[in-house]
């Protein structure tokens, strides 16, 4: 067992040690730069407006593709998700990602869409 004074070293170690953990982590977090919250906008009466995105997962070895289309009210009227092979470059996913949004639109018959992508 150890002696008194000795505990109480460790837990001042121990606390120092906790300290210094969250001071650094409190540094590396204020080096982010902090992006302003996007708002979604409703398009105009008698329009659709297609969000869409596009994931990478390298270590899987596979991207995903996500749409979501929505009328004048905010309300959804399809949504999408599909998973596809790896291409070689995030250019290249997103240019997928836009390409499947607008063959979507063709598969609902929308004709009348407002295309918002994100990256």
């Amino acid at each position: 067992m150890l002696p008194i004074d000795q505990l109480h070293e460790i837990e001042g170690r121990a606390k120092m040690m906790v300290q210094e953990f969250w001071d650094a982590n409190d540094q590396e977090q204020n080096r982010f730069v902090r992006r302003p919250q996007a708002r979604w906008s409703p398009p105009p009466a008698g329009t659709y407006k297609a969000n869409f995105n596009a994931a990478i997962f390298e270590e899987l070895h596979y991207a995903g593709l996500g749409v979501v289309y929505r009328d004048h009210s905010g309300q959804v009227i399809a949504a999408l998700s599909q998973r596809i092979g790896l291409p070689r470059t995030v250019e290249m996913v997103e240019a997928l990602a836009a390409s499947r949004v607008v063959e979507f639109a063709r598969e609902l018959r929308l004709f009348d869409v407002i295309l918002e992508g994100y990256t």
